[in-house]
């Protein structure tokens, strides 16, 4: 948000995504976090803030881990 890091659509898509992961199951969500942890690696390349998109894949692989 702040910096144009990603786009507004992009986290907006992002905060739905984790509002209906903390309303699943143990196994969903950890299959919705690990899903957004590869979306957003993958736009972490192309913002202007990388490292920290990459530190947020980091802390959604961990989460969908326990």
């Amino acid at each position: 948000e702040r910096h144009n890091g990603l786009s507004m659509d992009k986290i907006n898509s992002a905060r739905n995504q984790l509002a209906k992961a903390e309303k699943a199951s143990s196994r969903k969500r950890s299959g919705m976090l690990n899903d957004l942890a590869d979306e957003m690696e993958s736009q972490a390349s192309s913002s202007s803030q990388s490292d920290k998109v990459r530190k947020l894949t980091d802390t959604l692989e961990k989460l969908a881990s326990k």
